[in-house]
């Protein structure tokens, strides 16, 4: 008995010990809880200081390129304005340049002789106003200072009466240096304080110009006007161009700390400033850091209960109870309202220890709505007995997979025979212990998303008929359906006759319009299980699936042709649509795509050959084909030595005066039997043969001798650019030739200039980086074409030193289409900016383009809006014109 006593005490007294230690234990372990959440809590806070001086830095930066192209497009108008008073002598009409659009509506610029009368301005009422009161106008007419003064906002007048208002001004001497007025662009201060990002900005953000002495200009806080009231209750001082700092409450009028950020405005003595409150910053973090000391609440309640459940013996299992049913239960409340369906597995064993089926020992409501059901219903049965026995037998391969190696994941359609919901789903499973916890998402939307950006990838974006790449993915596996099925499979290739006639008499936009109807014409003349793609350009296939015959495919293209031909659409404008067909056929003619699509492209071109709108089936003999190639290339080599070539010119613009700034120079083969060839028919053959190099040394010899005849009659010639090709840059032959034609003609090589094609850009070639170097070298401008449509990349444009960037077309239609359109364009300008390149917009075809274009800051534009390819007389008389724009030109030319 003594002995079973003392074993009792010793036990007893071995439980007090453990319990002593656990409550040591569990206060050790809510210190360690506190001094983790703390840390956790200011190493977010951290971070959250991070993101926002880097949120305030990129603002003020932001705002320091918006403001800075707005100011320099207000000073480019002072400075155009200032040329054109003391180059013509007398103050230029202004309203007259507002009537032609060659200024924007946000600014009011205006001319003030020297007693301080207004003389010419926006509107008729401003005219005669007494500006002579103004700082600026005094500063000016004291001090024969040439530079852009900046005034501090005031009270506008005229048409920004009332209005905050910031004044940019230069001086206009006279010829002998004396005072002669000033030229003043007057722009409302929320124009100047244009901000993308302004509506971001919360109560107690704000950003402001201000001058580099710590003048403040003009600044705007959230939900309000431009205002020139000091936040800061001293001049800030800012150390280097730009910075970012966190600014104590006592620098500000409001009494709030705040992060300021400050950014040099390049070529003016204004800086920009950022500021965000620290309020702000650290008000989505509130309810984090709330949490988190909820939860180390939780966690510090549960050990103490836990301590004291070590020395209360019942009231602890009881109190251990409650806390654990609580935890259960928001467990349960976060399983609960989570967005995926949560299920607890067991194995049901065989007698060999085998699972053959499982349990649901839980899941959440999510689970339970997935599958119909209410969860009372899931909970303790098996999978076998809950679903459909097809899915069911899905269900358990799943999980016996996932036991078997720890972690499954698989992805499946569940279609409307299920017993669950219909979709797509992404299920995981983890073994854990003798259990399995499973995850099921719907993916639905996320699969749709996928499905429609394959769709996009695979449709043409103007007919929306599946593209090239949709046709190389489809064909193998239809040839492969064929070759196991058996029968035939027709391709028909067709392309568009004279389709260049419509982009060149009506422009792109037309001929768009046209391939949209013609692709809507080609999908309703052929059955639903064959398939109509466009390759690109004026390009068509047709894949005739199931082929009875391969005589069928003459009469199918001959139907097709009649409908195309009959086609009356209002986009057509009167234009008749024939079409060249070639045709091949599975397994007769190819056993593989490429081979197949080859073939037909063969036989439409046959066709082209035998005199447009015919229809040829691939046939072996078709190498007249290339033997046709051949005579035409023979033609052009005659044309070359025969001095068959003429040059067209089409001039550059500058976007924002029309003044012609340079030109294209254009080669047309004028053929004794044909007439004026398009290039677009002999310069793809040149590229192919050794032609190119004979054809752009031509080329670039008659520009020399041009710019020649036109020194000689007088005229003041601009600098003419010249494509050259790859190829032509693979030896030094062109430059020496180049050379030996500047020299003879006594030509300046500002006057020359070469354009490249982004595809010269590509690789390492060692030759051409470096004749392009040398030509460099010479004072000859390399400006890159289309650009946008090849891979050039920044550090070859800066390698290179290339000097122009020519917007492709493309980019410049698509202008009016989208706003990713004019992003596109932003962006391409912005890259010619930062690299100081001039940035040309090719193809600009309406006033709304041009005008977009003005607006983005894009230096020169061409296009048929400015003027088509002309003659070498034309283009005479429009290197004698003050600026493109003017209307009375084109009457000349004509």
């Amino acid at each position: 008995m003594k002995i079973i006593k003392k074993i009792a005490f010793y036990d007893l007294s071995l439980l007090q010990k453990i319990a002593a230690s656990w409550i040591v234990i569990c206060f050790v372990m809510v210190a360690v809880l506190w001094v983790v959440t703390f840390n956790v809590i200011e190493s977010d806070r951290k971070v959250l200081f991070k993101a926002a001086m880097n949120e305030v830095s990129n603002r003020a930066r932001s705002f320091a390129e918006q403001s800075g192209k707005n100011i320099s497009y207000i000073d480019q108008t002072s400075l155009m304005l200032k040329y054109q008073w003391q180059g013509e002598g007398h103050s230029p009409d202004i309203a007259d340049q507002y009537k032609n659009g060659m200024h924007q509506k946000l600014v009011s610029p205006s001319t003030i002789d020297t007693s301080g009368k207004v003389i010419s301005a926006r509107t008729a009422t401003s005219i005669g106003m007494d500006m002579g009161d103004l700082p600026m106008f005094v500063q000016h007419r004291n001090f024969p200072d040439q530079a852009l003064l900046i005034s501090p906002v005031s009270v506008g007048r005229g048409t920004l009466a009332n209005k905050p208002t910031i004044r940019f001004s230069r001086r206009i001497d006279k010829p002998d240096g004396s005072f002669g007025g000033i030229v003043m662009v007057s722009a409302a201060a929320t124009y100047v304080t244009q901000f993308n990002e302004f509506n971001e900005l919360q109560s107690g953000d704000y950003i402001a110009l201000q001058f580099n002495n710590g003048a403040l200009l003009v600044n705007r806080a959230a939900n309000e006007a431009a205002s020139s009231d000091q936040l800061f209750k001293n001049t800030p001082q800012f150390m280097g161009k730009s910075g970012v700092k966190l600014e104590p409450a006592s620098m500000f009028t409001d009494g709030k700390d705040r992060f300021v950020a400050w950014d040099q405005i390049e070529d003016y003595p204004l800086r920009t400033l950022a500021a965000v409150s620290l309020t702000n910053v650290l008000a989505p973090y509130a309810s984090t850091e709330q949490n988190y000391m909820i939860i180390a609440s939780a966690l510090t309640l549960l050990l103490m209960s836990a301590a004291i459940l070590l020395t209360m013996i019942q009231q602890r299992i009881a109190i251990r109870k409650r806390n654990v049913e609580q935890v259960q239960n928001t467990f349960r409340l976060a399983i609960d309202g989570a967005r995926e369906a949560f299920y607890m597995m067991l194995p049901q064993l065989d007698g060999n220890g085998k699972a053959v089926d499982f349990r649901i020992e839980d899941c959440n409501e999510r689970a339970a709505r997935m599958s119909g059901r209410i969860r009372g219903e899931l909970i303790g049965k098996l999978i076998s007995q809950t679903y459909t026995k097809e899915d069911a037998e899905h269900m358990i391969s799943f999980l016996m997979h996932a036991l078997e190696v720890g972690f499954f994941e698989t992805v499946v359609q569940v279609g409307k025979a299920s017993s669950h919901k219909t979709g797509w789903f992404q299920g995981r499973a983890v073994r854990s212990g003798n259990g399995i916890a499973v995850t099921v998402r719907d993916i639905t939307k996320l699969k749709a998303q996928e499905a429609t950006l394959k769709r996009m990838a695979t449709t043409d974006a103007l007919t929306l008929l599946p593209n090239r790449y949709w046709l190389n993915e489809h064909l193998p596996a239809a040839l492969e359906r064929r070759r196991i099925e058996g029968g035939k499979l027709g391709i028909l290739f067709i392309d568009l006759d004279d389709f260049k006639k419509i982009n060149d008499s009506q422009g792109h936009k037309a001929g768009d319009a046209v391939l949209v109807e013609i692709g809507k014409c080609l999908r309703n003349s052929v059955r639903a299980d064959d398939s109509v793609a466009r390759l690109g350009g004026d390009e068509f296939t047709i894949l005739i699936n199931n082929l009875e015959r391969a005589e069928d495919l003459e009469r199918i293209a001959q139907q097709i042709s009649q409908t195309l031909g009959n086609l009356n659409s209002a986009a057509l404008k009167g234009f008749k649509t024939h079409v060249s067909i070639g045709a091949s056929v599975y397994p007769d003619d190819a056993l593989d795509p490429a081979t197949l699509l080859q073939a037909a492209d063969m036989a439409m071109y046959a066709a082209k050959f035998a005199g447009k709108a015919q229809f040829r089936r691939y046939e072996a003999q078709m190498a007249q084909h290339s033997r046709e190639r051949i005579r035409v290339e023979q033609k052009l080599e005659q044309a070359i030595l025969e001095n068959q070539l003429v040059l067209h010119f089409q001039p550059r613009a500058n976007a924002v005066t029309g003044k012609l700034c340079s030109m294209e120079a254009l080669v047309r083969w004028q053929d004794p039997e044909r007439g004026l060839v398009s290039p677009a028919e002999f310069i793809p053959i040149a590229e192919e043969s050794n032609l190119i190099l004979p054809l752009g040394d031509w080329v670039a010899l008659e520009a020399c001798a041009q710019l020649h005849r036109w020194r000689d009659e007088g005229i003041v010639c601009k600098p003419i650019s010249v494509k050259v090709s790859a190829r032509q840059l693979t030896s030094a032959n062109f430059r020496h030739t180049l050379t030996k034609s500047m020299q003879l003609h006594q030509i300046d090589h500002s006057l020359l200039a070469i354009e490249l094609t982004e595809s010269t850009m590509i690789g390492n070639d060692a030759t051409i980086k470096h004749e392009l170097n040398e030509l460099r070298a010479m004072g000859i401008e390399l400006q890159i074409d289309d650009f946008g449509t090849g891979y050039s990349s920044l550090s070859q444009l800066q390698t290179l030193d290339i000097d122009v960037l020519k917007i492709d077309q493309s980019f410049v239609q698509a202008l009016s289409a989208n706003e990713e359109g004019v992003a596109l364009c932003k962006a391409m300008i912005s890259i010619g900016k930062t690299l100081k390149i001039v940035v040309v917009a090719e193809g600009i075809e309406t006033p709304q383009q041009l005008q977009t274009l003005q607006l983005l800051g894009c230096d020169e534009v061409q296009g048929y809006l400015i003027s088509p390819p002309v003659t070498a007389e034309k283009m005479a008389v429009m290197l004698q014109a003050v600026s493109l724009f003017d209307p009375d030109l084109y009457k000349l030319v004509d």
